[in-house]
């Protein structure tokens, strides 16, 4: 463990491998992944920064990330996130560090951050996550989607401001489901490939088997 340190708590080498490290309370990022880590099994909570901030080609699994002044994760280009959980960070819950980076996020939770839950790059994919309650702060999707070429499918999205947004062009969205967020569901802007999206009384009858749902 590494505690209140007056940096960052953890800074990796690059390509190394990790496993059940943690780090709280220190005054700058929490646990700083170099080119090519493997972090596994760990934690990130109550820091000065960022929770997780990985370079590139990292790859995270089974991470929480909770209650940093800043972003939970921030992923480099290239960077895979897996079965990982954001809450209650000041900023983005899981964001890629600029908007022409791509990044793979899987089976994660985004819940109760202060802005986006997952905030994306060009030719990112999102799928089977989970985003809820974001927006605590500020103006908060449960998802949003920067550039073109990324893949949105089989997320859910919740009681965010934003359920899921896209503001460029070439994305392709599919089988997601999205309810009470109170400025809209989705804001799909034009030129993307997108399942129409079924409301509650097309559940039932909706036949398009990449159908997006709000409910």
């Amino acid at each position: 463990m590494s505690r209140n340190n007056g940096g960052a708590g953890i800074d990796s080498w690059s390509w190394g491998v990790g496993r059940g490290i943690s780090a709280e309370g220190n005054i700058s990022d929490g646990i700083i992944l170099r080119e090519g880590y493997t972090l596994t099994e760990s934690t990130s909570r109550g820091n000065g920064g960022v929770g997780i901030n990985s370079f590139s080609w990292g790859v995270g699994r089974g991470i929480t990330s909770e209650g940093n002044a800043s972003d939970g994760f921030v992923l480099g280009a290239g960077s895979e996130l897996i079965e990982c959980t954001s809450r209650g960070n000041g900023s983005l819950g899981v964001r890629v560090i600029d908007d022409n980076s791509p990044a793979k996020t899987s089976n994660c939770v985004s819940e109760g951050n202060g802005l986006d839950g997952f905030k994306v790059g060009a030719g990112s994919t999102v799928t089977g996550c989970v985003a809820r309650s974001n927006g605590t702060t500020g103006d908060g999707a449960g998802i949003r989607v920067m550039g073109s070429g990324s893949r949105i499918e089989g997320n859910q999205v919740l009681l965010n401001d934003w359920g899921i947004t896209l503001s460029g062009s070439g994305n392709l969205v599919i089988r997601n489901s999205a309810s009470g967020n109170t400025s809209g569901n989705y804001y799909i802007a034009s030129g993307n490939a997108a399942g129409p999206v079924a409301s509650t009384l097309d559940v039932a009858t909706t036949t398009n088997p990449n159908a997006n749902f709000e409910y």
